[in-house]
C-alpha cells in the first residue's frame, strides 16, 4: 500500500485535499493512505512516505526536502490545481478530485517526464 504525504505551511488546507484524494482513490480502487502534515512535521511525514506532495505555499522548501529525503520522490502541487482549495474559490467541497489531478501530482512527484505520444485516455489531454 502506498503512503502519500501532503505538506503545507500549517497542515490545515491540505486536509481538504486529503479528503478529496481519499475519496477518489477509493472510487478507483487504489490502495493508499494519504496524510497531511505541516512543514514543521516534515520529518515525521517523510518517515513512512512513498511520495511527498507540497502545497504551493510550501514550495520554497522543495529543494531542502529533496536533500533531506533523497529516497522519497517529491514535488510541488501546481498552484492552478491547489487554487481551487482556497476558501474564497471553493464552491463545491463535495466534488471529487479528478483522475487527472491525482495522476498529475503523482507523476510530478515521481519525476516522470511528459509523453509526446497520444494519450490512451479520451477524457483528458495531458502529456503525463
Amino acid at each position: 500500500m502506498r503512503h502519500i504525504v501532503l505538506l503545507c505551511s500549517a497542515g490545515v488546507s491540505s486536509n481538504i485535499l486529503v479528503q478529496k484524494m481519499e475519496e477518489e482513490a477509493a472510487r478507483l480502487g487504489y490502495e493508499c493512505t494519504i496524510t497531511a502534515y505541516s512543514l514543521a512535521q516534515a520529518a515525521e511525514g517523510a518517515a513512512n512516505a512513498d511520495v511527498l506532495l507540497l502545497a504551493p505555499q510550501a514550495g520554497h522548501s522543495l529543494a531542502e526536502l529533496q536533500v533531506k529525503y533523497p529516497n522519497v520522490p517529491s514535488t510541488v502541487i501546481p498552484p492552478k490545481m491547489a487554487g481551487a482549495l482556497d476558501a474564497a474559490e471553493v464552491t463545491e467541497l463535495d466534488a471529487p478530485a479528478s483522475r487527472l489531478f491525482i495522476a498529475h501530482c503523482v507523476a510530478r512527484a515521481l519525476k516522470l517526464t511528459p509523453d509526446t505520444a497520444a494519450s490512451p485516455f479520451t477524457d483528458v489531454d495531458d502529456p503525463y
